[in-house]
């Protein structure tokens, strides 16, 4: 059974007015616990609204939408526990932050869930440590953190509460790039360790290759692509048409395959195209060939 599942879901913002206008359409996904997928699509092609719909932040105008088999709508009373169960960490997640200090911040989630106070403290010293914070940080304001520390902090928040499944909308949006290495890499530990599933938007390909298990292309409030990565790259030319891009060393390797270079094309990261042209050049010289 899939740890989350939408059925013909659609929303439509100012319906009934002149300002009406559909965000998503006949979505259909399914979401396996411990599945690492990436979200990608142009600006405005609806994925913002659609992962709001994913925890319940926005009510469908039609559709259904199931965490664990059950319609998280069937009863508005339940919407609390399917909120924490599935945990958004925003674009900016930095805006997130409210408390007094780091740590009350962290700690204000599992608090409201009533979680018992030493469970809470166990939780905070987790989540720091996992997103690479000093433990010296947590009585400090959370406004007097740098931008990246603000970020990872914000994800410590949402971490504590111990989610099923964490979505995570553009969550390097800003960063330099050590900053974002950095960030992928702790969600991607988190994921390998606490089997969680992981929701990813963004723009960048090359993460999306590197991180994620499946990808779902969003174009004009549809889904127009659904499947692995190399399933989902191999259509360069309708990725292209609709905006997007692919890995720069996938379109390396396109091109060298277009060029009679006996090269896999839908080659996705740096070492396995390295590997693939030294093997050739091997080749070339046990068969006396210049190369």
């Amino acid at each position: 059974m899939p740890i989350i599942k939408t059925e013909h879901l659609n929303y439509e913002y100012s319906s009934g007015s002149v300002f009406h206008k559909t965000a998503i359409s006949d979505i259909n996904i399914e979401i396996e616990q411990g599945e690492f997928v990436a979200l990608i699509g142009h600006t405005g092609s609806g994925k913002s609204t659609l992962i709001k719909h994913l925890n319940g932040l926005l009510k469908p105008t039609s559709g259904k939408v199931f965490i664990e088999g059950q319609d998280i709508w069937s009863d508005p009373k339940n919407l609390r526990k399917y909120r924490f169960m599935v945990g958004m960490v925003f674009q900016y997640p930095e805006y997130q932050l409210f408390e007094e200090t780091v740590y009350k911040d962290i700690a204000y989630g599992p608090m409201n869930i009533g979680i018992p106070e030493s469970e809470i403290n166990e939780r905070v010293m987790k989540s720091i440590s996992f997103v690479g914070l000093d433990k010296t940080i947590l009585s400090k304001s959370p406004f007097d953190l740098s931008g990246g520390e603000k970020r990872r902090a914000a994800i410590a928040g949402v971490v504590a509460m111990n989610p099923k499944v964490l979505i995570l909308d553009e969550p390097t949006a800003g960063l330099d790039p050590l900053g974002r290495d950095r960030i992928l890499r702790e969600i991607n530990e988190y994921h390998r360790n606490n089997n969680v599933s992981i929701i990813l938007v963004s723009h960048n390909m090359e993460d999306v290759a590197n991180y994620a298990d499946k990808i779902l292309v969003m174009n004009d409030t549809k889904i127009v692509l659904n499947g692995s990565v190399s399933d989902v790259y191999c259509h360069a030319k309708k990725l292209k048409e609709i905006g997007l891009s692919i890995p720069q060393i996938m379109e390396i390797c396109l091109g060298l395959n277009e060029r009679g270079i006996p090269i896999d094309p839908l080659t996705t990261s740096v070492e396995d195209a390295v590997h693939q042209i030294i093997d050739l050049f091997k080749l070339k010289e046990k068969d006396g060939q210049k190369c």
